[in-house]
């Protein structure tokens, strides 16, 4: 979830992000690692990387739109979303992984 956000972040389009992760993922063999566990946290990294990264076209087109730059709009207005949600995820894995 941390990777595809951060690249998301810094350079590399969510897409192109999950695509390259879920083919590397699997490959590695972590020990305790459930697939579906990867599948979710892919999709839970796409989804915070979408509302806050300034590169993505949801955020360009709402950008134009609306006359306020992309980071603006992700970083100050959906950033405190993705700070608060990011902890609460996380901790939610740990729990769905013991049961």
């Amino acid at each position: 979830m941390l990777l595809v956000l951060i690249t998301a972040q810094v350079v590399l389009n969510p897409i192109v992000g999950v695509t390259l992760l879920a083919g590397l993922l699997p490959a590695l063999g972590i020990p305790g690692l459930a697939p579906r566990m990867i599948g979710v946290a892919l999709m839970v990294g796409w989804s915070l990387a979408l509302v806050t990264s300034p590169l993505t076209a949801s955020m360009l087109i709402l950008s134009r739109f609306s006359g306020i730059p992309s980071w603006r709009i992700g970083y100050r207005w959906n950033g405190p979303f993705m700070l608060g949600d990011v902890p609460l995820m996380e901790a939610w894995f740990l729990l769905a992984n013991l049961f």
